[in-house]
């Protein structure tokens, strides 16, 4: 009886280490304060789809120094897609913009 207890102890210790180097929900950044701190830096303007929820989890690197291409890179990641209008930079889930009709040359950041 005893013997079976201490493998799922063993068990249990080893799934907890695989899994405790992730950081917990408190550790991460809604991707909104992300895109808005972003957006107060360097004066653009966005609009975003009440869709784009996410929580980013941004190690070494400050929100101060985040450039476009690493903001781009952030929604790619979380399946979102930026695209720029007369000013105006809409952030969409990917599936969404797959089927408006922006084109490709608005996509932000292809210039």
């Amino acid at each position: 009886m005893f013997k079976g207890m201490t493998i799922v102890f063993i068990t249990l210790c080893l799934f907890y280490s695989a899994f405790a180097h992730e950081a917990t929900s408190s550790d991460r950044i809604d991707i909104i304060h992300i895109i808005d701190s972003y957006s107060k830096r360097t004066g653009a303007k966005f609009v975003t789809d009440p869709r784009v929820k996410a929580r980013v989890n941004v190690v070494g690197l400050d929100l101060d120094e985040l450039s476009q291409t690493n903001l781009i890179d952030i929604l790619r990641i979380h399946a979102f897609t930026a695209y720029e209008r007369d000013g105006v930079v809409y952030v969409l889930p990917s599936v969404v913009a797959d089927h408006l009709d922006f084109e490709p040359s608005e996509l932000w950041g292809s210039e």
